[in-house]
């Protein structure tokens, strides 16, 4: 569910979700030194991903359009992070304070729960920043004009995943819950017996059996766009790198060890 969530935070097909759900956690797992961070699709990530895409793109773009930039993004970007490992960068990450790296981890939370808040109210928010956008969450709520329903199922999932997570903390902390999951499959089913518009299997069209071949993404057709693009992929090269050390680091912190930011 998390993978797909991601997918859409980035304006991409759902199944591109699992594409890279895959992959990235077998070589991550096999080179990491990081004992409790994984990788693949991250929330912020995919929020900065989808907007540099359509900054690249401009209004009007296609979703195949869409789509490729966004794969280019993303091969940018890893070609960025090689290099950077190429030039042992890495090392310049073990300047960065812990309040820093603490800071940066909140932000990066405060920025993903905002952009989900017209979620959480049924209703389209304008884009912007975490502050208008609070401001617009706030008024339309004042304003009596959230969606109840989605409101009410979104903060009884709040409750409910947090109240598991605590139990299982409690009870059982060997033995995964997957409270999150439960959650959605719960609430679904509320929601459905409820009479509430819930999506079926189909409704978003046929789904892609197997993986898609490898092949080299299309480029924006201008100059200027192509330009655009290699800064966007930097851009979410060392952000995706900075993510990383950071997480990794914070957990690091919590559990007694050192992680290696040449190898992250």
């Amino acid at each position: 569910p998390q993978a797909i969530a991601y997918a859409l935070l980035a304006g991409m097909p759902p199944v591109y979700g699992l594409y890279t759900s895959c992959i990235p956690l077998v070589i991550y797992a096999a080179t990491t030194s990081s004992k409790h961070t994984c990788v693949g699709p991250f929330a912020l990530m995919s929020i900065v991903t989808g907007v540099l895409a359509r900054d690249v793109l401009g209004p009007g773009a296609s979703l195949e359009q869409h789509i490729e930039t966004v794969l280019a993004i993303t091969v940018v970007a890893g070609m960025v992070q090689l290099a950077m490992g190429l030039l042992r960068l890495g090392l310049g990450a073990s300047l960065l304070a812990d309040t820093s790296v603490a800071g940066f981890t909140t932000a990066s939370a405060l920025i993903i729960a905002g952009s989900q808040l017209h979620h959480v109210l049924g209703v389209p928010i304008p884009r912007g920043g975490f502050v208008p956008t609070l401001v617009s969450a706030a008024r339309i709520a004042l304003a009596g004009e959230a969606n109840g329903a989605a409101v009410a199922i979104s903060l009884s999932a709040l409750v409910y995943i947090l109240g598991v997570k605590r139990l299982g903390q409690r009870c059982c902390r060997r033995v995964p819950l997957f409270e999150q999951l439960q959650a959605l499959l719960i609430f679904t089913l509320i929601a459905r017996l409820a009479g509430l518009d819930v999506p079926r299997v189909g409704d978003s069209g046929p789904v892609p059996s197997g993986l898609p071949r490898f092949r080299v993404p299309a480029l924006p057709g201008t100059l200027e766009q192509n330009l655009q693009l290699l800064e966007a992929g930097a851009t979410a090269g060392v952000t995706s790198f900075l993510l990383t050390v950071s997480i990794s680091r914070t957990f690091a912190l919590k559990h007694g060890y050192t992680v290696c930011a040449q190898t992250e």
